[in-house]
């Protein structure tokens, strides 16, 4: 049999098959991962109604060369956009929980600084430093947390490192620069 006689038996064979068939086999096609001709006939599970054949490997190759390769393309490139926008929001609404569950630390350590005022003889308040660290390591991871989730550049490591009175210190900075607490009365802290 001669080349173009092979082509025109192909082209009535292809003939014989309904495009509700072409699309069955290209979904069995693409939801298989793609196969070659030969393993996509295996897993037909269905002949097409009305001939009740089953389409030639040869047949298969040429719809898998001339059409389900480019349409599998549009396919993939749709799926990979739809990803990325999943990711993208899922990413901002982790990102929107982390500055939120930051906060709520946050205002857990001021208020243990807020509630463990001692005031000496004199009048003065002072910090009880008995779980300062604890407090001050809870505030400082959440400003850190939550400038990580809006963005902004991460705490430097070196307030693991520092003592409960760097630690203080360091408080009264980040009191100063964050505009909604710069109205807090100021305390004096005095190492016991």
């Amino acid at each position: 049999m001669s080349l173009l006689e092979a082509s025109k038996q192909n082209l009535t064979i292809s003939s014989h098959f309904s495009q509700d068939y072409k699309i069955y086999v290209f979904t069995t096609w693409y939801i298989n991962g793609k196969p070659n001709q030969k393993r996509l006939r295996d897993l037909l599970e269905k002949p097409e109604p009305m001939s009740d054949k089953y389409p030639q490997p040869s047949t298969l190759k040429t719809w898998i060369d001339n059409e389900f390769t480019a349409e599998a393309i549009f396919l993939d490139e749709q799926i990979a956009e739809e990803l990325e926008k999943r990711l993208v929001s899922e990413k901002i609404e982790m990102l929107a929980r982390h500055a939120e569950i930051a906060e709520k630390m946050q205002n857990e350590a001021w208020n243990w600084f807020e509630s463990t005022q001692i005031v000496d003889e004199e009048g003065n308040k002072h910090l009880d430093l008995g779980n300062a660290r604890t407090a001050i390591t809870l505030l400082v991871e959440g400003l850190k947390i939550e400038r990580e989730s809006r963005g902004v550049a991460v705490i430097s490591e070196k307030f693991a490192k520092m003592t409960d009175g760097e630690l203080v210190d360091k408080l009264r900075e980040f009191v100063t620069e964050v505009p909604e607490i710069t109205t807090v009365e100021a305390m004096e802290v005095v190492d016991v």
